[in-house]
């Protein structure tokens, strides 16, 4: 399982617990998705999870597990 770690830049949706948002890296900015509950733009927090392909959405994170780094 890959982890990335950055700060939430965009909330795209949210839907009682699932979240579509941006997540900027000191590489990159990436799409995840998931079960991610009580997080607010601007927090840093660490995904765990896999890269997936949506036929409509295309490429995005998909977070099994997410924490806030100490």
């Amino acid at each position: 399982m890959n982890s990335y770690t950055g700060k939430l830049t965009t909330v795209i949706s949210r839907n009682e617990d699932f979240l579509i948002a941006i997540l900027s890296t000191e590489e990159e900015e990436i799409k995840i998705i998931g079960s991610i509950l009580g997080v607010e733009k601007g927090e840093e927090i660490t995904v765990y999870g896999e890269w997936a392909t949506h036929s409509k959405h295309g490429k995005q994170y998909e977070v099994k597990n997410w924490e806030r780094p100490i």
